[in-house]
């Protein structure tokens, strides 16, 4: 058994740990859908992992594998649930006629964003989750999210003021 499996078969408990710690917030996907994301995750970070840099494997594989749960979970918001109307999903002070009357989806105005204001938008707006309950995830501060939503707010009605004019 070579090193990088070594590294897989030993930290399997601490990988299935991290998806179940996250299966309260997921609810709407299985434990085994979250045990995969994170056992793709372990196996990304035992072939990434390089003792030299100094940093235990536990410390490096544990983000890589709530980062592989993070992403699988992005990946399905993008699909049916993520693809609704803007006029549903943004809030009435960022809403133009223009907008209500277009064919723009959710999806397609937060698609320039960064992947993790993605989430975060798609938490917000789609899934209607609490600043806590975001925040409890990406293990950051409310105040933090807040700031990120509203950068991301500010940068889509930029947007779709150069699209349609400005935005009231």
């Amino acid at each position: 058994m070579n090193t990088v499996e070594k590294l897989i078969e030993e930290h399997i408990p601490v990988a299935k740990t991290i998806a179940r710690s996250h299966k309260s917030k997921y609810h709407q996907i299985s434990i085994d859908e979250l045990e995969a994301a994170a056992l793709y995750g372990l196996v990304h970070a035992a072939n990434k992992f390089d003792e030299i840099r100094g940093i235990p494997f536990i410390k490096f594989a544990s983000k890589r594998i709530y980062g592989a749960i993070i992403d699988y979970v992005n990946e399905l918001l993008v699909g049916p649930k993520g693809d609704k109307k803007l006029a549903e999903q943004l809030p009435e002070d960022i809403k133009t006629e223009s907008e209500q009357n277009s064919e723009l989806h959710f999806e397609e105005l937060i698609c320039f964003l960064p992947k993790r204001t993605q989430f975060i938008m798609r938490r917000v707006y789609v899934f209607e989750d609490s600043l806590a309950d975001i925040s409890s995830v990406l293990n950051i501060g409310e105040s933090r999210i807040s700031q990120i939503v509203a950068k991301a707010r500010k940068t889509i009605e930029d947007r779709i003021g150069k699209l349609y004019g400005s935005v009231a």
